[in-house]
């Protein structure tokens, strides 16, 4: 299953759950019986994908606010369900209209992942799987479903 995602910036985005298998997708003991909407980090995955309820960007912006990036405060808004912001992430201090997608790539147009930062309001970046010259492809725990997908990034072209 691939599914179409907002771009980033100039970024685009594919997501797959192709090529993991119930492997990836381990529960500790002590969660076993969890609602899904409890489940909250990439060590506690379960298989179900029951989707996980949304957050505003309103409720984002008051309880998660000091944990955005300036321009994150704005573009939220462009976002009408949130379930994943990347409250912990070493965040880029990405700036409107700077070069490089707003600060987001490298100047050969590579997105500059952070690991456990979102990708549209939605996924966490896990890990990097690979990287070659069309883009890069990470492996993401989508918090609506509660599931590992691995999401390609393809490099910016000017």
């Amino acid at each position: 299953e691939k599914i179409g995602l907002p771009a980033i910036g100039d970024s685009k985005l594919t997501a797959s759950n192709e090529g993991f298998n119930s492997s990836d997708l381990q529960v500790p003991n002590s969660m076993k019986g969890s609602s899904p909407s409890s489940l909250r980090t990439p060590n506690s995955i379960t298989s179900s994908n029951e989707d996980r309820e949304a957050m505003t960007p309103d409720y984002c912006l008051r309880n998660f606010g000091d944990k955005l990036s300036t321009l994150e405060e704005k573009e939220i808004m462009d976002y009408p369900k949130i379930w994943f912001v990347g409250p912990e992430a070493q965040k880029i201090q990405a700036i409107e209209g700077k070069p490089n997608n707003n600060g987001y790539d490298d100047s050969d147009g590579n997105y500059l992942r952070v690991l456990h930062d979102h990708l549209a309001y939605r996924y966490e970046v896990i890990e990097l799987l690979g990287k070659g010259s069309f883009g890069q492809v990470v492996k993401a725990l989508d918090h609506r479903t509660n599931t590992i997908v691995a999401i390609k990034i393809i490099v910016n072209k000017r």
